[in-house]
């Protein structure tokens, strides 16, 4: 089963040449997809439509099934809380707050205290300290103020894994790191999804996630190069 079906897709913002337009992309099940190109509007909004951000002007984008560009506003609020995690540049973490609370944040945390103040399941707190071990920070209750650049994207790695969504989206996610950061955050996106059985689709242009992606989408003006086809990595 494809877990990404797209089919004659096209955003258009007035009467003249669509601003993305893609025939057919399909992705299989927890298979890695990098999609490739300048970070324009077109790569934005690709991005969007696939995340379920922005409904297309016509065709179809389903996942696992669910055509999410024919769903309502709500339920398709409701279908991305549920099943797409993100990651970007922007870590967006909470200062004053410890890296397990905001690991827990987008889950419901009850109370600005720092850490062990989490009132929701047990599991899904023992999750986010087992998480945060993972991405490979040691002191789960530590103030996130002081953090390196890498390490906050490693909270923001964990962050998106928390609920365990089948779908992550991640939008140049090593970029702005060193090349030995950058190196580490890729390898360890790549480890977890791959762990957790996800879909991953990442916007970038480093060539050490695109080497390892299933599938590679030459993004330009808002067309997929080589005749509307899915590049095959090698």
């Amino acid at each position: 089963m494809q877990a990404l079906e797209l089919a004659e897709v096209t955003v258009s913002r007035d009467r003249g040449t669509p601003e993305l337009s893609i025939a057919r992309l399909e992705l299989g099940c927890g298979e890695t997809m990098a999609v490739t190109g300048r970070a324009d509007f077109a790569r934005r909004t690709f991005h969007n439509v696939l995340a379920g951000l922005e409904t297309p002007t016509s065709g179809r984008v389903a996942w696992n099934g669910v055509d999410i560009a024919a769903l309502t506003a709500s339920r398709r609020d409701l279908w991305r809380a549920r099943h797409v995690g993100f990651l970007s540049r922007e870590t967006n973490l909470f200062p004053g707050l410890s890296i397990v609370d905001n690991v827990l944040l987008p889950a419901g945390l009850s109370h600005r205290s720092g850490f062990g103040f989490w009132s929701g399941s047990a599991d899904l707190r023992n999750r986010a300290i087992a998480l945060v071990e993972r991405v490979g920070l040691a002191e789960p209750g530590r103030l996130v103020d002081g953090l390196t650049r890498e390490e906050r994207r490693r909270v923001a790695l964990a962050r998106m894994l928390l609920r365990r969504p089948g779908i992550l989206v991640v939008d140049d996610p090593t970029g702005d790191l060193g090349p030995y950061a950058a190196e580490a955050i890729g390898n360890l996106l790549l480890t977890l999804a791959r762990e957790d059985g996800a879909t991953l689709v990442a916007f970038t242009d480093d060539e050490r996630l695109i080497s390892h992606a299933q599938c590679v989408v030459p993004l330009r003006a808002g067309r997929v190069l080589s005749d509307g086809l899915v590049e095959m990595a090698s």
